[in-house]
């Protein structure tokens, strides 16, 4: 049993995480080993993710601290809880856990919805962030897009020249003969 300054600890710490944060991930880790959860907190750890499990009581005060409707993301929830606070990307959070949560090992795992700058997230959302390509994929998708009008010119100017060439060595040959 937590006492009232420890409940308080955990709510102010966690208040100031999720205050911080650039996305969080809620999800239902019930079901799930010791080892199992402890192979993901590495996994998010990597990557600047916090993760926290917390009682939804205190979850609940977190959230309406911080300006959401908790109702939104806990209604009808009935298993344990857990956050994944991500602190440098909006993407690596949701990632990991999705990518996590689909392994068939942990199918136990399920998703209950997020939060990204001051919206709330339903779990299809959260997936969705999950397949995002990462920053370095749609950087390349970009220089492809950008460099791809000035490629197609040069071909259509290089087939042109051809052309051009070719005609003008046809009228020369008119005219010699």
């Amino acid at each position: 049993m937590l006492s009232k300054k420890n409940k308080e600890l955990i709510v102010d710490d966690l208040l100031k995480k999720i205050k911080e944060k650039k996305v969080a991930v809620f999800s239902d880790f019930t079901g799930l080993s010791v080892a199992q959860i402890s192979k993901l907190r590495r996994e998010l750890r990597k990557q600047n993710v916090a993760y926290k499990v917390i009682k939804k009581t205190l979850l609940r005060i977190v959230l309406e601290k911080a300006g959401f409707d908790p109702k939104a993301l806990l209604h009808n929830f009935k298993g344990s809880c857990a956050v994944a606070i991500g602190f440098d990307s909006e993407i690596e959070a949701p990632k990991i856990i999705a990518k996590f949560a689909k392994a068939r090992e942990n199918e136990k795992m399920k998703i209950l919805g997020g939060l990204l700058d001051q919206s709330v997230l339903s779990k299809e959302q959260i997936i969705a962030i999950a397949f995002i390509p990462s920053r370095e994929v749609l950087l390349g998708q970009l220089a492809y897009v950008l460099a791809s009008p000035v490629t197609n010119l040069m071909g259509v100017l290089n087939g042109n020249t051809k052309k051009l060439i070719y005609a003008l060595q046809q009228i020369q040959q008119k005219k010699s003969a």
